[in-house]
């Protein structure tokens, strides 16, 4: 058997989708950035590599480029099959980098399935409904994006269709191929939907390109079960341990999980102003916040969180985000990254929560890690892992994706953990 390869567009993606395979026995390794030399040094210790191509912001013509590039290094090697990874929101690029991959692979086909029933992410005639902090439904046609992005041709299968069972939908895609069709796009909204669209795939003549996210990873890791390594699932951090949680992804989920946490626990937070990061004062609220930090550890807070004084506002998911809000995000998770190091050296921080992907990319590439060893997952879409090298190593990391979880998602992660109580959360609260 030989090595299976997630391709994500970030990295919490990468985490989400790779800790499917780590609950069933695979020894999973997510990296945070593409590092040849490393992935040389370590892939024969690991069953999945789940590799974090960071494209989400990049220009169509990069993002193919990127990812036709990585295939090429690998597709020769032994290999079982590529995974590739996309948004469940369909952010980024996802169809032309499904191109890449194909390209890259020469495939005939490829299945295509966004739902993640686990999360509320469902596919019904090729739409989904996004739902903002409100209540109010946005309606993202998933057919519509990957016909717009790919040079192939997309045709919908309906869950009536994926209901009558894998040999029909083998059928119905042997046709569409007849009729020019290459891409299909599945409709889901239960695990069972997915694990008859994995079947299907396997009946295929011609294996297809599989494309999804965490949701469809999770029926694949079901079909080859190995024992290589225990997934940690009980609460094994100890409470004399510091948590820091960073909250640098804007979405309204993740302020309603802040808004939980601290009506339940009361947890300290501390404010980065992000008007600061343009207009020349970084350096100084940088330091400004790393010595509130440190004044709260002094003082015994053993949990406490830094959070972006945006994530309260109002904000709408964007398919595609405009340049200037792409540069000006990088450059506040940088901001987060930078903070994240100087923090890490003068406390002993055992354990970071971080949210948004580009968030956790900037924490981990600040600290100088390589990779992520996955451990568990502990709600859906919430992993739990080990950072690999830097100065951070050997310490736990849990990524969350800003849109996952509902709003006691990160109480559980807190207790998860081991929980916290009044005498460790200090003696103020930074607003």
């Amino acid at each position: 058997l030989g090595m299976i390869y997630i391709i994500s567009d970030d990295l919490t993606g990468a985490n989400d989708t790779g800790v499917q395979y780590t609950k069933q026995g695979f020894k999973t390794l997510v990296t945070v950035k593409t590092d040849e030399d490393f992935l040389n040094l370590v892939s024969r210790d690991y069953d999945v590599i789940s590799i974090n191509a960071d494209t989400r912001a990049m220009l169509p013509q990069d993002a193919y480029r990127t990812v036709f590039e990585l295939v090429g290094k690998f597709k020769d090697d032994k290999v079982e099959y590529i995974y590739k990874k996309i948004d469940s929101l369909v952010r980024g690029n996802p169809g032309v980098e499904l191109d890449a991959v194909m390209d890259a692979v020469g495939a005939r086909t490829a299945i295509v399935t966004t739902s993640y029933p686990e999360v509320g992410r469902k596919l019904v005639n090729g739409r989904f409904e996004l739902m903002d902090g409100d209540g109010n439904a946005s309606i993202i046609n998933v057919i519509d994006v990957f016909s717009q992005d790919m040079k192939r041709r997309v045709l919908g299968v309906s869950l009536s269709t994926i209901r009558e069972g894998p040999e029909k939908i083998v059928e119905y895609m042997n046709k569409g191929v007849i009729d020019g069709y290459q891409i299909f796009v599945m409709d889901a909204v239960e695990d069972s939907d997915l694990a008859i669209i994995k079947e299907a795939a396997l009946l295929m003549e011609y294996p297809p390109v599989l494309c999804g996210s965490a949701g469809l990873a999770k029926q694949l890791s079901l079909d080859r079960k190995i024992s290589v390594t225990k997934a940690v699932n009980n609460k094994a951090r100890g409470k004399s341990k510091i948590t820091l949680i960073m909250i640098g992804s804007r979405n309204n989920i993740t302020s309603s999980q802040m808004k939980a946490l601290e009506k339940e626990i009361g947890v300290p937070k501390v404010t980065i102003f992000t008007e600061d990061v343009f207009n020349g004062n970084k350096d100084k609220m940088i330091q400004d916040i790393a010595d509130q930090v440190n004044s709260l550890i002094s003082s015994g807070c053993r949990l406490l969180a830094v959070v972006v004084d945006t994530l309260f506002t109002e904000f709408k998911v964007q398919l595609k985000d405009q340049e200037q809000y792409i540069i000006d995000s990088m450059r506040i998770a940088k901001t987060i990254g930078e903070l994240s190091r100087i923090i890490y050296e003068s406390n002993p921080i055992d354990t970071i929560i971080s949210s948004g992907g580009d968030t956790s990319q900037q924490i981990l590439e600040a600290l100088g890690a390589k990779g992520v060893l996955l451990e568990n997952e502990i709600v859906s879409g919430i992993p739990i892992g080990r950072i690999i090298e830097g100065i951070a190593d050997g310490s736990t990391i849990i990524t969350k994706s800003g849109g996952f979880g509902d709003k006691d998602s990160l109480i559980k992660t807190v207790e998860f953990l081991g929980g916290v109580d009044e005498n460790q959360l200090g003696l103020q609260v930074i607003n």
